[in-house]
């Protein structure tokens, strides 16, 4: 479970929005700068809030939640661009 106090939104610069989102991984993902990637490309704030990665038959998963913290557009843009790389989005709040 999600501590209260991350489900609830900061204050943040008027016309942006944060989203508190968790991603799911699998596989050669894992090992990908796939995050640091995301953030370059569409110029948003990410705060790493929790993450972990475990082994099944040396196969990597894991967790992260993430805010997100930016225009609308460019979050939704940023949210798909994980999607298109093969990560599982869900939304823990909106904001």
């Amino acid at each position: 479970d999600i501590p209260e106090d991350l489900i609830h939104a900061k204050q943040v610069p008027q016309g942006q929005l944060t989203r508190l989102i968790r991603v799911s991984f699998i596989g050669s993902s894992a090992g990908e700068p796939i995050i640091s990637s995301m953030i370059k490309q569409y110029a948003i704030d990410v705060n790493i809030l929790y993450g972990n990665i475990d082994r099944v038959k040396d196969i990597p998963f894991g967790n992260l939640i993430l805010e997100l913290i930016g225009e609308a557009t460019l979050l939704d843009k940023a949210m798909t661009y994980l999607r298109e790389r093969g990560l599982e989005i869900e939304v823990l709040n909106n904001v």
